[in-house]
């Protein structure tokens, strides 16, 4: 479909981005590029709207806000490597690190702390550190900073992954000077990596020029994924993907597969550290290090996976076959959970009346399934909202007791206390306080978080209700612009 995108909204521009997959006019997202008003919309589009377009619609985004090159963009995208990696997952984003590299060093604290925490998706750490790697070959002045990062990563990590990035990092910089912590690295087997592959390392970390793959090649796949050439090389793994009979009957079904396995492994470990953190209150740092690397030890050799029976340790022993861990988790409750609530995810985002029926369905069946899945609370909490209907507040509760609520869902709980208050009760509307600056605290750039602060903090006579307004309008002016249009907010003296 052909666009004259110059003269469009950049919402318009957004949301071809996110439905057209990979018939998308390319013109979009160059028109998108130089517009950073697009950003609150593309952040939406990695929060909600991720899985359209046949799941490019993330990727496109990604793309974009990796090109837009403002704090907020940078934000985003980091939002999208640590909260969207089973959806980053559906396809090779190959050029996540030097997206986020393309911020130079100014993103390095940010990464840095990406990279280091222990509790994070270990490729979104993986790729964090690739990233810190790109800056360091990209530019000399940060090169000191980031080898000095992934020695101590070398050191003191024990994620083979992690360390194998590491590794991977300092030989791609030709850093000798790591000679002895990666050797005593390889000895000691703590990197993915096996014996096989240390000497190519050595070789590379001595000055072997390093071959496809390294940073240069990356920043350029970054720059070329919007072009016809790598479009049409994107159909044609995607057809074959789709005619592939053998390997995967339905790209569809494959997709589904995989995130139903994405979200049972985000489940067990969500349960596993609720379960383990539950009472327990560090109070320094090294209790914190101690508690999260004795979490660490138990998750891996005492807890029993709930979809599977055993231990992850007692599964890599073999204590199991392939086969049979695999139809334990196809017939456990979760599995079949999950799987109905992808189905409703694609159903709801048809924007039709049936899709809207249908998919509602899907979500009640999954909760009768798995009364306590934070994914289908949260969307039914979210649907019943939308209409501001009561029967979403226990479900905003329980997701909260869960410690599954998000900025989101605290912001919908404070919406309610609110018109609970009927603007007279100030105990009510103090308790939203609370609720709502939870939720600017969990996400700084959620506008109706924002919004919702700045209008409590106005009634409760607070002048720094103006700040937010000014915060809010950072985030999307034309919206905001509009809020004061409704007569809740009017000029105060505050004494």
């Amino acid at each position: 479909m052909a666009y004259d995108s110059g003269k469009m909204e950049t919402k318009e521009l957004v949301e071809s981005l996110e439905k057209d997959g990979l018939d998308l006019d390319l013109q979009v997202p160059k028109t998108l590029m130089a517009r950073p008003d697009a950003v609150p919309l593309l952040k939406n589009t990695v929060e909600f709207n991720y899985d359209c377009g046949d799941g490019f619609a993330i990727i496109h985004a990604v793309h974009v806000l990796g090109a837009i090159k403002t704090p907020e963009s940078f934000d985003a995208l980091l939002y999208a490597l640590v909260n969207r990696q089973e959806a980053l997952g559906d396809w090779p984003v190959e050029c996540m690190p030097s997206l986020l590299a393309g911020f130079g060093p100014p993103a390095l604290p940010k990464l840095k702390q990406a990279a280091s925490f222990r509790l994070l998706d270990e490729f979104a750490r993986v790729d964090a550190m690739a990233a810190i790697t790109a800056i360091a070959w990209r530019h000399p002045e940060a090169r000191e900073e980031c080898v000095e990062f992934l020695k101590l990563a070398l050191e003191n990590e024990d994620d083979p992954y992690v360390v194998g990035e590491a590794v991977n990092g300092l030989c791609e910089l030709h850093e000798t000077s790591a000679l002895p912590a990666v050797t005593k690295a390889f000895d000691e087997k703590r990197t993915e990596f096996n014996q096989a592959d240390q000497k190519e390392a050595l070789e590379t970390m001595a000055g072997k020029p390093i071959g496809a793959g390294g940073p240069q090649d990356d920043f350029q796949r970054a720059e070329n994924y919007f072009t016809e050439e790598n479009f049409r090389r994107l159909r044609e793994i995607s057809e074959e993907s789709d005619e592939d009979g053998e390997a995967e009957e339905d790209s569809a079904e494959s997709t589904k597969e995989l995130y139903v396995s994405m979200a049972l492994g985000l489940r067990e470990s969500h349960d596993a550290r609720r379960e383990y953190f539950k009472g327990k209150t560090p109070e320094s740092v090294s209790e914190i290090k101690r508690e999260i690397e004795e979490f660490t030890e138990w998750y891996n050799s005492e807890r029993k996976l709930k979809t599977v029976g055993l231990a992850p340790k007692e599964i890599e022993e073999g204590k199991i076959s392939r086969e049979e861990k695999e139809e334990r988790e196809k017939n456990h409750p979760w599995s079949k959970a999950y799987g109905l609530i992808y189905e409703a995810i694609g159903l709801l985002n048809t924007d039709t009346a049936e899709g809207d029926h249908e998919g509602k369905a899907l979500i009640e069946q999954a909760l009768e399934l798995d009364p306590d899945n934070e994914k289908a609370l949260s969307i039914k909490a979210d649907l019943l909202s939308s209409r501001q209907d009561r029967k979403a507040l226990p479900l905003l509760d329980k997701l909260i007791e869960l410690g599954e609520a998000g900025s989101h869902e605290y912001a919908m709980k404070a919406q309610f206390l609110v018109l609970d208050s009927g603007l007279q009760s100030r105990s009510k509307i103090r308790e939203a306080l609370g609720y709502a600056e939870t939720a600017c605290g969990m996400d700084s750039e959620n506008f109706d978080a924002v919004i919702l602060l700045a209008q409590i903090k106005y009634w409760l006579y607070d002048g720094s209700y103006k700040q937010l307004l000014e915060q809010a309008r950072q985030i999307d002016a034309p919206r905001t612009e509009n809020f004061m249009k409704n007569p809740w907010i009017r000029e105060r003296n505050f004494r």
